[in-house]
């Protein structure tokens, strides 16, 4: 009999001995794996969390006691003018009653009363007047989308956007951009008539009495999904407008690509106070002398004579600013909310951020952080009572009452809504 050469495993040809606990094995850990990678491709992420920022100092807390005494002033102040589920009312600084204005109706702002006078109310994208029956009427044209007001003498100042016309606005919603486009400001009539225009863009703002005006202007530069100005103007409403800072100035004072995102008036019309920068960049509030000393003169890439410049934390981004008072008790606050990232595209009452208060004195050029942390978490609203006695911010968790000359003095109270005005003296 022959012999096969070479090796015999090779030349055998007999059938192989199962393995079942090897390839079990095998599969087994091929299971595990097709397993893991399905899961991980359908399983829900985890909300990242918002991002930290850290939070100038601020003063002591206060002691609880005090509470009683903040919520006993801020009575004396009057009731004030709140919105939420969907109506306008007037609620009293210790929360306990609440009269409905307008049911129906659930503005984001409303211009300070006027006595006899219908108040005037920014919802939506309508200018609107609440009268003593709670009807809603709208002021500006259609077609026009208000986004701020102020007054303007007898008349409001109503700026704005108008819609891009559809071709272009489909362009717009491809490119992930605004469909609406800037427009003049308007000067609206409350007792009808036709509109001026006024060479304005929002933010809008003005005196107590309503004889200075000012916003933004100059050209318009990107800003998140829509555009705003880079040049802040002032006069009298239907007189010529003066640019009290230049683009250069401005981005001289808050760095490149800044524009204007909120604009104050004091109540004697004398200062103007501007916050301003860039989306993702550094802020600063600036405060402008309506008249400065010799003039305005060249435009060179510095502030006027006579203004200040008052940096925002780094992260935090100015939100609203608010005058009260006059002469050597005149104050200034400006609320800067965390905005960075993806919490800029949060509308505020959405953002999970927190932010602080900068309470400034004009006449001794101080500034003080007056409150930060928890209380400003998902802020919506802030005023000043109208004796400029106590300042008060609202927010999901509550609103924060504090006393103006004393911050530390302060008291937390349940209130529901969003704070638009103080006093609230209903129509």
């Amino acid at each position: 009999m022959g012999s096969l050469l070479g090796d015999a495993d090779v030349w055998d040809d007999t059938p192989a001995r199962p393995r079942p606990l090897r390839r079990g094995l095998a599969g087994l850990c091929a299971g595990l794996i097709v397993g893991l990678a399905v899961g991980w491709a359908v399983a829900p992420r985890p909300v990242p969390s918002a991002p930290v920022v850290p939070l100038p100092a601020a003063r002591p807390p206060p002691q609880p006691e005090q509470g009683g005494a903040v919520v006993d002033q801020a009575i004396l102040a009057g009731p004030m003018l709140a919105t939420g589920l969907g109506k306008l009312q007037e609620v009293q600084p210790n929360g306990i009653s609440a009269r409905v204005i307008s049911a129906g109706s659930a503005p984001v702002a409303i211009l300070p009363a006027r006595k006899g006078a219908p108040l005037v109310a920014l919802g939506g994208d309508a200018v609107v007047l609440i009268d003593r029956a709670g009807t809603v009427s709208q002021l500006n044209p259609s077609g026009f989308r208000a986004r701020g007001m102020a007054w303007a003498g007898s008349k409001v100042l109503a700026c704005g956007r108008r819609p891009l016309p559809p071709d272009q606005g489909q362009i717009a919603d491809a490119a992930g951009e605004d469909r609406t486009r800037n427009a003049p400001a308007l000067l609206l009539g409350v007792k009808g008539g036709k509109p001026s225009e006024v060479k304005l863009a929002c933010p809008v703002g003005s005196s107590a009495g309503g004889d200075v005006i000012a916003g933004a202007g100059g050209a318009q530069v990107t800003y998140r999904s829509t555009t705003r100005g880079t040049t802040v103007l002032a006069g009298r409403p239907g007189g010529p407008l003066r640019t009290l800072l230049s683009r250069a100035q401005l981005e001289a004072a808050t760095g490149p690509g800044a524009s204007v995102g909120a604009i104050a008036v004091s109540p004697d019309g004398e200062l103007v106070a501007v916050a301003a920068g860039a989306a993702g960049g550094r802020w600063a509030m600036l405060l402008l002398p309506v008249h400065p000393a010799g003039g305005q003169g060249p435009a060179p890439a510095r502030l006027p004579a006579g203004s200040r410049r008052i940096a925002v934390a780094p992260g935090y981004e100015a939100a609203w600013l608010g005058f009260t008072g006059e002469g050597a008790a005149l104050r200034l606050a400006m609320v800067a909310v965390d905005r960075r990232g993806g919490l800029g595209e949060q509308v505020l009452a959405n953002r999970a951020g927190n932010g602080y208060v900068l309470g400034y004195d004009p006449a001794n050029q101080v500034a003080a952080v007056i409150l930060a942390g928890p209380p400003l978490e998902r802020a919506d609203g802030f005023a000043f009572s109208a004796d400029g006695q106590v300042f008060a911010v609202s927010a999901r968790r509550g609103w924060t009452l504090l006393r103006t000359e004393q911050p530390s003095e302060r008291a937390t109270l349940p209130i529901g809504g969003t704070l638009l005005a103080w006093p609230g003296t209903g129509p």
